[in-house]
């Protein structure tokens, strides 16, 4: 779907990983499992703290089933989705944003977590702090 629910503070990780979850591969997680598990595991409440850069692919890798990255348009052909940041208006912070697809002009199609919906820009404004391309559910 081109939409989701907006995310809430912080958690625009965890909302990706839902949408992931349920959206592409058609699972049933519920964020709040991806919530108590980051808890759980690396000690620190998302809903407050966020992400920690250094744990997004030990994270996700969890969850989910990687691939490798070349490009986005090459992960997208393999029907692949591509989680990556992008540059936050919050100084020395990344926002988490899930790519789908990509138009003819190179332009990516990527859902936005904060707006809860699809939004198309160039890879100059990627953070692309990782790229992480799921192929799917544990």
């Amino acid at each position: 779907p081109a939409t989701m629910l907006p995310q809430l503070p912080n958690t625009c990780v965890t909302s990706i990983m839902q949408y992931i979850d349920n959206n592409v591969f058609n699972g049933n997680a519920d964020e709040g499992d991806y919530l108590l598990y980051y808890w759980q595991t690396f000690h620190e409440n998302i809903v407050t703290d966020g992400v920690d850069l250094d744990d997004i692919e030990p994270f996700v890798s969890h969850f989910f089933n990687l691939g490798k990255f070349s490009t986005f348009q090459s992960s997208i052909n393999d029907g692949f989705v591509v989680m990556t940041d992008m540059w936050s208006q919050i100084s020395n912070s990344a926002h988490n944003i899930l790519v789908l697809g990509y138009q003819p002009s190179d332009e990516l199609i990527y859902m936005d977590p904060e707006k809860g919906r699809w939004f198309c820009a160039g890879e100059q404004l990627m953070a692309e702090n990782y790229k992480l391309v799921v192929t799917g559910i544990k």
